[in-house]
């Protein structure tokens, strides 16, 4: 039986933005709680189980441990159960109020488990283990606290550690032999091709394409697998001197990109001046502050003079650690196979990150305002400044009694600063709209699969680049901007 089980994950160490950890501790925490019958008894009742995991800091975990603990140390692990559980068993029934009702389903929240990455580090150095597998091993701990177990006693050691042992055994030999699986940041200036390398791979449109710089405004995930491993791609805005809160928002993201990837791809114009600017020389600083393995691509191959890379690759390799230098053309695909199999090389070892089916964590409505937006920057190239979105008021579906999805009917707004910029995007008599309406239409069933009713209104906004309550109604999330 397949027994539901949530696991929430906070973290609170933002030299830790790394998802393929937290994939990993999940799945840990899943592969626990799966050994014990718990689980298949709450959902017996129609309960499913939740705990949380809390990535902490050290003086964060401390503050925890004196409090409740008794103890001024900086541990690695905490658990503070929920719930009587004995040896995984529940000791007598659940009471109503260790069940939260959302939405008509029934939650009981298990317990909490707090880890400390940096106490993690430091035994894992110690031990000659990594993070990712020292972190796995709290998290089993972790869990069996949670369900009961305690090792105050020799006896209650053994049995715990045994169990503890046996699980992580059992991860390990979970994962495909060999397969790889991590994260990959696709950084450098606007307009270099980092989309058109993306929807190449994926091949699947899922970052939209246009000969203006600056077209990508959030960070956007892919995801690229085979049988040898699993590339999850980030591909980011252009890296460039903001001057607008949007562009601040979209400088963060490609540094949120930096802090999250396994690997970091700079990507820059096969026919680049033979000098590392400003911008490619904080990004690699960056990346080596990480320890990130870096990978130069050098894009538009088929434009650019081959003689004319060698000095480019010189001054690279002069000043920085670049893993490997790879001539693409992104646009054809040329080397594009040679770049997955030196990506492949550095990756971590894992199992996949992400089922087959989800090439991109962007949804539907995401992608739908997306290719709009690309359309309008397709016809309107010279006449249109940057200041556009699109925010997807509604999206309504039709299903046949076979389940299947018929027909969608989605109504759109673009949003622009100037009145000016309105009558440009509506076209004399309406017809601008109109055509940006069907070419986008177009793009969309093709997403769907189906056929697409598009309903599109333009609103004037002014200046909603620098307008934080904007920036949230079209999903920019983060709200710290300064």
């Amino acid at each position: 039986m397949n027994s539901p089980m949530i696991v929430q994950i906070e973290n609170n160490v933002a030299e830790l933005a790394n998802q393929a950890i937290e994939t990993q501790l999940i799945a840990a925490a899943k592969k626990t709680f799966a050994g014990f019958p718990l689980l298949e008894e709450l959902a017996a009742e129609g309960v499913t189980a939740q705990i949380s995991i809390l990535l902490s800091d050290c003086e964060s975990m401390q503050a925890l441990n004196r409090e409740y603990m008794n103890s001024d140390d900086v541990t690695d692990v905490l658990s503070f159960p929920s719930l009587p559980i004995e040896e995984g068993v529940l000791s007598g029934g659940l009471n109503a109020w260790d069940v939260e009702i959302v939405d008509d389903q029934e939650f009981v929240h298990l317990g909490d488990i707090a880890i400390c990455p940096e106490r993690a580090a430091e035994q894992a150095s110690r031990l000659g283990r990594s993070l990712q597998e020292e972190m796995v091993l709290l998290t089993v701990h972790g869990c069996l606290h949670l369900l009961g177990f305690d090792h105050g006693e020799k006896a209650e050691e053994t049995r715990m550690f045994s169990l503890q042992e046996s699980i992580i055994q059992e991860l390990e030999h979970a994962a495909p032999e060999n397969f790889r699986a991590g994260y990959v940041a696709i950084i450098g200036r606007p307009n270099v091709g980092k989309s058109t390398l993306m929807n190449y791979l994926i091949g699947t449109k899922i970052a939209i394409i246009s000969p203006k710089p600056q077209t990508t405004q959030k960070m956007i995930r892919g995801v690229y697998t085979d049988e040898e491993a699993q590339i999850v791609l980030l591909d980011t805005p252009g890296i460039h001197q903001p001057s607008n809160r949007l562009g601040h928002f979209m400088l963060q993201a490609a540094e949120q990109a930096l802090l999250e990837a396994d690997v970091v791809c700079l990507m820059i114009e096969a026919g680049f001046k033979p000098f590392v600017d400003t911008i490619e020389h904080r990004l690699l600083q960056k990346a080596e502050e990480l320890n990130k393995p870096v990978i130069i691509i050098l894009n538009k191959t088929d434009i650019a003079a081959k003689e004319g890379m060698l000095p480019l690759i010189d001054i690279f390799n002069q000043n920085y650690k670049i893993t490997s230098f790879v001539p693409i053309s992104a646009r054809s695909g040329e080397g594009v196979d040679i770049l997955i199999d030196e990506i492949k090389k550095v990756l971590p070892l894992s199992e996949p990150l992400f089922s087959e089916e989800n090439y991109s964590d962007q949804t539907e409505r995401m992608l739908a305002a997306e290719l709009i937006r690309e359309s309008i920057l397709y016809r309107l190239q010279e006449e249109l400044p940057y200041g556009i979105a699109v925010m997807i008021e509604s999206i309504d579906e039709e299903y046949n009694s076979e389940g299947k999805r018929t027909r969608v009917q989605i109504s759109a707004t673009v949003l622009t600063e100037r009145e000016s910029h309105k009558r440009i995007l509506l076209g004399k008599g309406g017809n601008m709209i109109k055509n940006i309406g069907i070419n986008s239409r177009e793009n969309i069933e093709k997403m769907v699969g189906c056929p697409v009713d598009l309903s599109l209104f333009v609103k004037v906004r002014a200046d909603w680049r620098n307008k934080p309550q904007h920036l949230r109604e079209l999903d920019f999330e983060n709200r710290d901007l300064k």
